[in-house]
């Protein structure tokens, strides 16, 4: 039944929209991993989504996303990560936090502690909650 669903989905979302969200995940994704393990080693908390450009869901919080970088554009630093990319900081990233699937959304607090993950698709209202949550606000 999810099967059903899902492709179902598919069809009825254009192909374009899924290339220009490919795209958009390819804009806004981190290049170098190496800055996201920077970033959490110093203080200050972090959001870091996950998302694979193979993955309808992924490619939907591209939009969640773009949305978080516009209402937080300062307080807290925001890390999309593509996990398909081949390079030895990708996977320390993904194996420190236990990346096991996509999409998944990973809060961390300013001393570096993992606060929350969630799996799958999040609406942005939620994602911005928690992130108010974390910034203590």
């Amino acid at each position: 039944m999810l099967g059903l669903a899902l492709a179902l989905l598919m069809v009825a979302s254009p192909a374009s929209s899924l290339d220009d969200l490919a795209a958009r995940l390819e804009e806004l994704a981190v290049r170098d991993a190496r800055i996201v393990l920077d970033a959490s080693r110093t203080a200050g908390p972090i959001l870091i989504v996950f998302a694979d450009r193979h993955c309808y869901p992924c490619l939907q919080m591209v939009e969640v996303f773009a949305g978080l970088r516009e209402r937080f554009p300062r307080g807290i630093s925001l890390f999309l990560v593509d996990p398909q990319r081949a390079d030895p900081a990708t996977a320390l990233l993904l194996s420190r936090y236990a990346i096991w699937a996509t999409p998944m959304t990973v809060l961390v607090d300013k001393s570096g502690r993992v606060t929350r993950k969630f799996y799958g698709f999040q609406e942005l209202p939620a994602l911005a909650k928690e992130a108010d949550r974390l910034l203590g606000r």
